[in-house]
């Protein structure tokens, strides 16, 4: 089976429209101009959910949705969000033990 999300979308081609595939597996946000995808690491490092969504949002900071100037500044701060949420689950196991 072969190992999805782990090349970029071949944009060099005649077809400069996202297929379907490659919005799910390989979007533009995450892998344009890069060679290691945000996926990789998370696997890679075993991160839980909350680590894992934060560096997914902090690697995608300002590259999804362009056009909105705020989208550097939204994904900055869900990624705190799991950071502060996952500081509060860690806080609250030491203080259980």
């Amino acid at each position: 089976m072969a190992e999805r999300g782990c090349s970029p979308p071949d944009i060099l081609g005649g077809d400069f429209s996202l297929t379907k595939e490659q919005e799910i597996h390989n979007p533009p946000h995450y892998v344009e101009g890069r060679e290691i995808e945000p996926i990789q690491v998370i696997e890679d490092w075993e991160l839980d959910h909350h680590l894992a969504a934060a560096l997914k949002y902090i690697s995608r900071a300002g590259r999804k949705d362009r056009g909105n100037n705020n989208g550097l500044l939204i994904d900055l701060g869900k990624a705190v969000w799991y950071l502060e949420r996952r500081i509060f689950l860690e806080e609250l196991r030491n203080a259980r033990s």
